[in-house]
């Protein structure tokens, strides 16, 4: 019992450590934004660094808490579906889980008008999230179809998450 807590201490520690490392990516473009062309060439203040680093760190460590909260919910999720199953039959399964989607994509939609700024955040950590549980369960001999497709739209989560981030800040500063 101790060894498994000793491997779960590191992996927590890797885990900080990582974040710690998302906070110093952060820090790093915030303090190169003057070098970028498109930034008009404007100084940057130590306070400005300093929300860079903790932007960084919380992105990061925001995108590990979803990743291990989908781990941990994948077995529950499939013992969920089997019992549902057995109780309410395959097609009215099937049928709330479609509900289900609709009403959860009504819901993002609603942050996304009310807070966009933060919704873009929300969807690249989602879709770096997605992409760890994804790479955790794609092995050498399985077929790759599903994994790679999904990991291409983890791709275009993020590409429409920065482009929410940026007209949400553009719609802040104008």
């Amino acid at each position: 019992m101790e060894a498994d807590m000793d491997w779960y201490l590191w992996v927590g520690f890797l885990q900080l450590g990582i974040a710690l490392v998302g906070g110093f990516f952060g820090f790093l473009v915030v303090t190169s934004a003057p070098l970028w062309p498109f930034t008009g060439n404007r100084t940057v203040s130590t306070k400005q660094k300093i929300i860079g680093f903790v932007t960084g760190t919380i992105g990061t460590a925001g995108t590990i808490v979803l990743a291990d909260g989908m781990i941990a919910a994948l077995p529950y999720a499939s013992r969920a579906f089997l019992t549902l199953m057995q109780l309410l039959g395959l097609q009215l399964v099937q049928l709330l889980i479609g509900a289900g989607v609709v009403v959860l994509g009504y819901l993002a939609y609603r942050f996304k008008r009310a807070k966009q700024t933060a919704y873009g955040a929300v969807e690249i950590m989602f879709a770096a999230a997605v992409a760890i549980v994804i790479a955790k369960q794609m092995s050498r001999i399985a077929d790759w179809t599903g994994p790679a497709a999904s990991l291409g739209a983890a791709v275009y989560v993020v590409s429409r998450g920065l482009g929410n981030y940026a007209e949400g800040v553009a719609k802040r500063t104008a």
